[in-house]
C-alpha cells in the first residue's frame, strides 16, 4: 500500500471511529426490554386480557421506522401502540402486549418487529391459559331497593360463595354513587365452599328510579355484576340530600363542597356539631365548606356530624353524618378546583347546566352558526329533538348480531360495541369493560372492545396516515376475534391535544373533524362508517375536567377540554340540521350521532346531578383518570347511560324472555 493511501485510510478509519461514537448503533438500533415476556397463567374468556408493557430503545442517531409488527400465534396481540411508527434517534418508546388463550394450554410464540431499512427484532413471548375449577356463585344477581325517601340510606347483604372444585382469588369489588360497598383492602381468597358477605348501601340523593350496579372481578374467571335499583321518594322530613360521601380533598389544597337539604321549609342552615378538619371554612347558612386543607391533616376519611334546621318555627331539624376523605398531593396543581371563564370571573358551567344560557369568553360574541346557547342538544334543551331522538330509537331497534362476514345471524353473530379515543379514554373504559361484561341485564351478544390508544386525538384519529384508524382494524379488532362487519356501535370519546387558538376556533376544529371533515379529509363518523359498513350509532362523550393540569402539562389544560365539548354539540347539532353526516336513506354515509355519557364538572363546583372532578380522582399530570374514583365514575356512567337510554337499551340489554 503507498504511503498516500495510508494517510487517506487513516482519516477515513478516524471518521468512522467518531461516527460510531456520535451516531450510535445504526447496524441494528432497535432493542426491546425486557426482550421476551412471559404471561403467566391467564383465565380463559375473562374478558380483559392479560396485558405486559415493553419499551424499545433506538440507539441511532436517525430515525427509525417500525412498519409493522407479526405474532406467530393469534393468541399474542397488540394492546397498545400504532403503527406505523417512527422512533426518533437516542429514544425510548413505550408499547403494550396482551395474551388471550383460547385453550387451557401453554403458548409460546414470537413477536417480530419489522423494521424499515434494518433488520427485524424477534422477542419470544408465552402464557398459559388456564380453566379454573372454582365457581363463583351469587345469592342473587339482581336487587331492588324499593321506594326510598330522600336522605335515607338502606342496606341489602350479599353472599358470594364458592361452589365449585378450585380456590379462586376476588380482587375488586366496586359500585358508585348513590350506591356504596366497603372496597377490598386486599385480595379474598375463596377456598373450595368458602364464602364471603359484603353489604351494599343506596342513599337515596333525588326523585325517581335510579340505575346502578355492583362489579366482582376475580383472578381467572369471568367479572360478575348485580344489576341493582332503586326509586328515590320525597322525604317525610328534614333530611339531607346530598350523597353522604364529600367529594375528596387534597392535603394543602382549596377546597369546595356545598350540602343540599330537602323535605322543609327553606332555606336551610347547617351546624357542624362534631368533627372538623383543620384549614376549612364552613358557612352554616349555606352549607358550604371553603378554605384550604392543612397540611398536618393526615391522609385519611373524616365523619363530621351536622345538624341541619329548616326556616319553618320552631324549627325542623335532622342530624346526619357525612364523610370527608383526604388525599395526599398528587403531583397535579391540586390549587385549581374550578376553572373560570376566560377574562372572567365566573365560573365555567357545564353543557347540561348552562342551559339556555351562553358561553362568551373574551367577550367576543358567537362567531359559530349554531351558537352558543348551552345544553346538549339545540335550543338549550338537554333533550334530543324528537325526530332525530326517534330517528336513534328506531335505529337502535334494529340493530342485529352479525357473523364475520356482516350476516345476520341472531344465533351465532355478535353486536360489537367499541370505545374510541386517547388515553384518557383508553385507561377506564378497560374498567368499563369489567363492569360491563360482568352486567347481567347485558345482552350475551354484546362484545365490547377497547379500540382507544395512546394518543388517538380527534386530529389523529380523522388523519389515515396517522395509522390509528388502520391500527384498530389490522391489529385490535382481529387481536379479539372479530370484523369491521360486525361493529355496530361506538362511544367516540376524543379530543384534541395542545389546541391553543382559543375559543371558538378550537371547538370548530373538533366540529369538522368529527362530522363534515376539513383539509384533512372527511370527518371521523364518515370514515368509519366507510371502514365500519354496519356502523349506526356514534355516542360522544367529551372529556373530563382538566384544571388540575395548570402549569402542570400542556397537552389538554382548561379550557381546552371544555371547549371541546362545544366541537361535540355542534357536530351532533349539524347532523341534526342536515348540513351533514346523512345516516338514513339508501346511501348513509355516517352513523346516526347523539350524546353518550356527557362527564365533564368544573372541578370540586359539582354539576346539578352530583357529578364532580376532584384532583384524588387524576393523576400527576392532572388529565388521565385513575383507579379506582376516576375510572370508575366514567366506567359505571356509560354503564348506566347504555342501560337506561332509548336508543341503546334495544341491543345492548338482553331480550326480555
Amino acid at each position: 500500500m503507498s504511503s498516500t493511501v495510508r494517510l487517506l485510510v487513516r482519516p477515513v478509519a478516524i471518521l468512522l471511529l467518531l461516527a460510531g461514537t456520535a451516531f450510535g448503533n445504526c447496524t441494528t438500533p432497535i432493542t426491546a426490554s425486557p426482550s421476551s415476556i412471559s404471561f403467566g397463567n391467564v383465565g380463559l374468556g375473562v374478558g380483559l386480557f392479560a396485558a405486559h408493557g415493553f419499551t424499545l430503545t433506538n440507539s441511532c442517531s436517525q430515525t427509525v421506522k417500525i412498519n409493522s409488527f407479526t405474532f406467530s400465534s393469534p393468541v399474542f396481540g397488540l394492546a397498545d401502540g400504532v403503527l406505523p411508527r417512527y422512533i426518533n434517534g437516542n429514544t425510548t418508546d413505550n408499547w403494550s402486549i396482551a395474551f388471550r388463550p383460547q385453550a387451557a394450554q401453554v403458548y409460546s410464540g414470537t413477536l417480530t418487529l419489522n423494521l424499515a431499512n434494518f433488520p427485524p427484532v424477534t422477542m419470544n413471548l408465552t402464557g398459559t391459559g388456564i380453566v379454573s375449577k372454582g365457581v363463583a356463585s351469587l345469592s342473587t344477581t339482581v336487587a331492588n331497593f324499593g321506594s326510598v325517601p330522600i336522605g335515607t340510606t338502606v342496606y341489602k347483604n350479599f353472599t358470594l360463595t364458592n361452589t365449585g372444585t378450585a380456590s379462586f382469588n376476588l380482587t375488586e369489588l366496586n359500585t358508585y354513587a348513590p350506591f356504596q360497598v366497603t372496597p377490598l383492602k386486599s385480595t379474598v381468597v375463596l377456598g373450595i365452599g368458602g364464602t364471603f358477605n359484603f353489604t351494599v348501601g343506596y342513599t337515596a340523593t333525588s326523585l325517581g328510579p335510579v340505575e346502578g350496579a355492583v362489579n366482582l372481578v376475580y383472578n381467572f374467571l369471568p367479572a360478575q355484576g348485580i344489576d341493582i335499583t332503586a326509586t328515590g321518594v320525597a322525604a317525610t322530613s328534614v333530611a339531607l340530600s346530598s350523597f353522604p360521601v364529600l367529594p375528596a380533598a387534597t392535603q394543602g389544597s382549596p377546597y369546595l363542597a356545598t350540602l343540599q337539604a330537602t323535605g322543609g321549609t327553606g332555606p336551610y342552615s347547617f351546624h357542624i356539631t362534631k368533627g372538623n378538619v383543620p384549614g376549612l371554612t364552613f358557612t352554616p347558612a349555606t352549607g358550604t365548606f371553603g378554605g384550604t386543607v392543612s397540611t398536618a391533616v393526615a391522609a385519611g376519611s373524616y365523619n363530621l356530624s351536622v345538624q341541619i334546621s329548616d326556616s319553618s318555627q320552631p324549627h325542623k331539624q335532622a342530624n346526619v353524618t357525612v364523610t370527608l376523605p383526604v388525599g395526599p398531593q398528587t403531583g397535579a396543581n391540586c390549587n385549581m378546583i374550578t376553572y373560570d371563564v376566560p377574562d372572567t370571573t365566573t365560573p365555567m358551567v357545564a353543557l347540561n347546566d348552562l342551559g339556555t344560557g351562553t358561553y362568551n369568553p373574551f367577550g367576543a360574541g358567537c362567531p359559530e352558526p349554531e351558537g352558543c346557547e348551552g345544553g346538549l342538544y339545540p335550543g338549550g334543551s338537554n333533550v334530543d329533538p324528537s325526530s332525530h331522538a326517534f330517528d336513534g330509537i328506531t335505529i337502535g331497534q334494529g340493530i342485529q348480531p352479525r357473523l364475520a362476514d356482516g350476516t345476520v345471524d341472531t344465533v351465532n353473530g355478535s353486536i360489537v360495541f367499541m370505545g374510541l379515543g386517547e388515553s384518557a379514554t383508553q385507561q377506564p373504559f378497560n374498567d368499563f369493560m369489567n363492569v360491563a361484561n360482568g352486567e347481567p341485564s347485558r345482552n350475551p351478544k354484546v362484545v365490547i372492545i377497547n379500540g382507544a390508544l395512546g394518543d388517538e386525538t380527534a386530529a389523529n384519529l380523522q388523519t389515515s396516515s396517522s395509522g390509528y384508524l388502520s391500527t384498530v382494524l389490522d391489529y385490535l379488532l382481529p387481536f379479539y376475534g372479530y370484523t369491521p362487519q360486525q361493529v355496530a356501535a361506538v362511544w367516540l370519546d376524543t379530543v384534541d391535544s395542545g389546541d391553543n387558538a382559543g375559543f371558538s376556533t378550537d371547538a370548530e376544529t373538533i366540529e369538522q373533524e368529527l362530522g363534515m371533515g376539513n383539509s384533512n379529509g372527511p370527518g371521523i363518523v364518515q370514515t368509519l362508517k366507510a371502514n365500519f359498513p354496519n356502523l349506526v350509532l356514534a355516542y360522544l362523550g367529551a372529556t373530563n375536567y382538566t384544571g388540575y393540569a395548570e402549569g402542570v402539562s400542556t397537552v389538554l389544560p382548561e379550557p381546552q377540554s371544555y371547549d371541546s365539548s362545544w366541537g361535540d354539540k355542534w357536530a351532533i347539532e349539524d347532523q341534526i340540521n342536515g348540513t351533514c353526516c346523512s345516516y338514513n336513506g339508501t346511501n348513509p354515509v355516517a352513523p346516526w350521532m347523539g350524546w353518550g355519557y356527557y362527564y365533564w364538572a368544573n372541578g370540586l363546583l359539582a354539576r346539578q346531578d352530583g357529578t364532580y372532578w376532584s384532583c384524588q380522582d387524576l393523576s400527576a399530570d392532572g388529565i388521565h383518570p385513575v383507579y379506582p374514583s376516576g375510572h370508575l365514575k366514567i366506567a359505571f356512567g356509560l354503564l348506566n347511560f347504555l342501560k337506561t337510554d332509548p336508543t341503546a337499551t334495544p341491543w345492548f340489554l338482553a331480550p326480555v324472555k
